[in-house]
């Protein structure tokens, strides 16, 4: 009897993808994961900040870019 190898699931690395972000931003992005890395004692990448705030507040902005006047939202469409 032949004995047959069952095939590993390999993993795809995940697509990295690019996000214009305007250099202030970057800068305020940076500033942020680097004092939540210090406040909590283990480093936070910025793409790991941007994730979280995807996950946990993406509703609340879609409604308050919904919601809000057009002349309110001109820092965004860049």
């Amino acid at each position: 009897m032949t004995a047959t190898r069952k095939k590993t699931a390999t993993r795809r690395k995940p697509q990295r993808n690019t996000l214009y972000l305007p250099s202030a931003s970057r800068e305020e992005l940076d500033k942020i994961a680097l004092e939540i890395g210090y406040r909590r004692g283990r480093r936070i990448s910025s793409s790991g900040v941007v994730q979280y705030l995807i996950k946990k507040y993406s509703s609340q902005a879609i409604e308050e870019l919904i919601n809000e006047d057009d002349e309110d939202d001109d820092d965004f469409d860049d």
